[in-house]
């Protein structure tokens, strides 16, 4: 949905590439990082009980569904899965 004019959409870009290369990642980064507290966030609230490793598993799967073969995909979850499986015995 692109509800921004082109001439404004013309502005921003300006001023975003005006900013030093620095400036451009550190935003770039904290937008990513703001879509994936939002991403943990709905999934929290829809499930307010969910285990960490669950958590982690649906965002990995979010984010990086169709990224990987199916065979690849089920190796990551059992690692995240195993991860925090280790980092809960060790409280």
């Amino acid at each position: 949905m692109f509800d921004t004019s082109q001439n404004i959409q013309q502005k921003q870009s300006e001023i975003f590439l005006a900013k030093p290369v620095w400036q451009r990642l550190l935003i770039g980064l904290e937008t990513i990082d703001f879509g994936y507290k939002i991403a943990e966030t709905g999934i929290v609230l829809e499930n307010p009980a969910i285990l960490e490793s669950k958590l982690k598993t649906l965002l990995f799967k979010r984010f990086y569904s169709g990224q990987f073969s199916d065979q690849k995909e089920k190796i990551i979850i059992e690692k995240i899965i195993l991860y925090h499986e280790k980092k809960n015995q060790k409280i």
